[in-house]
């Protein structure tokens, strides 16, 4: 009876195999990473959405008037009952005048991208570092310091056109607002395009959230919604004002 012999693989061919299945990942991980990215970007747009849903139920209880910016340690820390978000102090998420409004069990993870882990910033303000991915536009949502104990009412007019929370880029978060003022003076790309393709999350005040260029957003917000141009492409109509008084 003939044995049957085993054959091993030769060094060629082992390096041929290895081959195949490196040049395998390399084309299977960037779609991977993609489709991740995407899931992440889904799920950043759902945490901004539930902010829209709390801002409204806080302005209804609230009889039109809306919590501070969040800017300072008088707004965010030892006056946090006034701050929409509380980022200054021990309790920090347990603090913001939003945390009653979110669901039972719904966590401080809310207010953070899937994308963005915040403990890797170096930026601070008072010594502190913002602990979460979502601001407000000061424009809006006021600064408790700049009215007193009880900020304006605050009536937005064409909603669908006025952003109520943008993901700031790591660089420049420091605080629970963005300031307008410097926006539209330094252009600075504020906006976070941690997903991708240069486009970062926009919450706009009637609850829809989208993905929008960095720079069509610095432009459309520096030039208060004038035409403006982006790359080589045609001259658009920024879609958004930034004034929530503005008809």
């Amino acid at each position: 009876m003939r044995s049957i012999k085993s054959r091993a693989f030769t060094l060629v061919e082992l390096l041929v195999v290895i081959g195949i299945i490196a040049l395998l990942i390399s084309i299977l991980l960037p779609v991977l990473n993609r489709a991740r990215e995407a899931a992440n970007r889904a799920k950043c747009a759902s945490n901004m959405r539930q902010l829209a849903i709390v801002f409204y139920q806080y302005q209804s209880d609230f009889k039109g008037h809306l919590p501070c910016a969040g800017h300072d340690p008088d707004c965010g820390g030892i006056n946090n009952n006034r701050a929409w978000v509380c980022w200054y102090s021990s309790d920090a998420f347990q603090g913001s005048l939003i945390q009653k409004y979110l669901s039972k069990g719904t966590t401080y993870k809310v207010l953070i991208c899937p994308s963005d882990d915040p403990k890797a910033r170096g930026r601070r303000t008072f010594a502190m570092t913002y602990p979460y991915s979502y601001v407000v536009p000061d424009t809006i949502v006021p600064r408790w310091s700049h009215w007193g104990m009880y900020p304006p009412k605050v009536k937005i007019v064409r909603p669908a056109e006025k952003i109520l929370a943008i993901e700031e880029n790591s660089a420049y978060i420091d605080k629970g607002c963005f300031d307008m003022g410097e926006l539209r003076q330094f252009k600075r790309g504020l906006l976070s395009i941690r997903h991708g393709f240069n486009r970062g999350n926009v919450l706009f005040a009637d609850g829809h959230c989208v993905s929008v260029d960095r720079e069509f957003f610095t432009r459309a917000a520096a030039e208060r919604g004038a035409t403006v141009q982006i790359g080589t492409s045609e001259y658009v109509q920024a879609p958004y004002c930034f004034d929530p008084h503005a008809k």
